[in-house]
């Protein structure tokens, strides 16, 4: 199964820990990168990836591990291929 991982800032980093974090983040990225694909940021703070498991324990691993985690909200949803969700969409529909 494939999700969006969201995250969000919840509040605000104390500044003297952001160095720490964002050394934390590139690594994690380094360690976790080739599990979690098109990773983005937002403008704003926060941003988005997404994995593809049927793993629910090898999901929470990757949260925990992520250095923001603590900082942000996160958000996971469930995604499908378009072509499967309108196949869908038509059989159920019509």
């Amino acid at each position: 199964m494939r999700f969006a991982i969201i995250y969000r800032p919840k509040f605000q980093v104390p500044q003297d820990k952001l160095p720490e974090l964002l050394k934390g983040t590139g690594e994690w990225l380094q360690s976790h990168g080739d599990r979690v694909e098109g990773v983005q940021f937002f403008l704003g703070g926060g941003g988005f990836g997404t994995i593809e498991t049927d793993d629910v324990g090898e999901l929470m691993r990757l949260l925990a591990d992520h250095p923001f985690t603590q900082y942000s909200d996160v958000e996971i949803k469930p995604i499908v291929d378009p072509q499967a969700a309108m196949s869908v969409l038509q059989e159920v529909y019509s």
